[in-house]
C-alpha cells in the first residue's frame, strides 16, 4: 500500500489528428486498493495525466499539473464492463471534430471530458499503485499520419558516414522516430 510505479516512453502525437492511444491489461491479481491505467502529457511525477481503474471496479481521469491534481471525471463504478475474455483494454480516443477525449474500456465508451492533450517533450506510459499483479499485452498509438516516402537503398554500395556531434554521439543511436511533420529525427 501507498506506493505508485509509472512506466512511460516518450511517443510523438500530432494533435491537429484524431488518434487512439490504448493498452491492453490482464489482472492477475488485485489488491482491494490497487489501481492501474494510462499515463499520457508525462513531464514528471507532478505534471501528467491518468485513465485509472481501481480493483472495485472504478474509473476515473486525473489530470495533474505542478503538484496539484483535479479529477476531470470523477471516480464512477463500470465493474460490468470491465474484463472482457480476461482482459480490459484501456483506450482514450481524442475526435477532432467533436474537441473531446472519449474514455474506453474493451472498445465502450464509458465517459468524455474537455481534451487533456500531449505535449511533443512529454511521455505515455502505464500507471501502477499499490499492491497487485497486471500483466501488459501491449501499449499502441492508432494515428493517420500521411504515407511515409521511403528511399530505396543499395545496401552493397551503403557508406556509414558520422554525421558530427549534433547528430551521432558516444552511444548507440538505435530506434530513430520521425515526427509527424518529417523534419526531426529522434532517437
Amino acid at each position: 500500500d501507498g506506493w505508485l510505479w509509472q512506466s512511460v516512453v516518450k511517443v510523438v502525437i500530432d494533435t491537429e489528428k484524431d488518434f487512439i492511444l490504448s493498452a491492453k491489461f490482464k489482472p492477475e491479481w488485485l489488491g482491494d486498493k490497487y489501481i492501474f491505467g494510462l499515463v499520457w502529457n508525462y513531464k514528471n511525477i507532478n505534471n501528467s495525466c491518468t485513465f485509472l481503474w481501481d480493483a472495485s471496479g472504478k474509473i476515473a481521469v486525473k489530470n495533474t499539473t505542478d503538484g496539484n491534481s483535479e479529477f476531470i471525471v470523477k471516480w464512477t463504478s463500470v465493474k460490468h464492463k470491465m474484463i472482457k475474455n480476461g482482459y480490459a483494454t484501456l483506450s482514450i480516443k481524442f475526435n477532432k471534430k467533436d474537441n473531446l477525449f472519449y474514455y474506453l474500456i474493451n472498445d465502450e465508451v464509458v465517459d468524455n471530458s474537455k481534451p487533456l492533450l500531449p505535449e511533443y517533450d512529454r511521455y505515455t506510459g502505464f500507471h501502477f499503485q499499490n499492491k497487485g499483479h497486471v500483466q501488459i499485452d501491449n501499449i499502441q498509438l492508432l494515428q493517420d499520419r500521411g504515407e511515409i516516402n521511403v528511399v530505396k537503398a543499395d545496401f552493397e554500395n551503403l557508406k556509414k558516414e558520422n554525421l558530427g556531434t549534433k547528430i551521432n554521439t558516444v552511444y548507440t543511436e538505435k530506434s530513430p522516430l520521425i515526427s509527424h511533420d518529417g523534419k526531426t529525427l529522434y532517437f
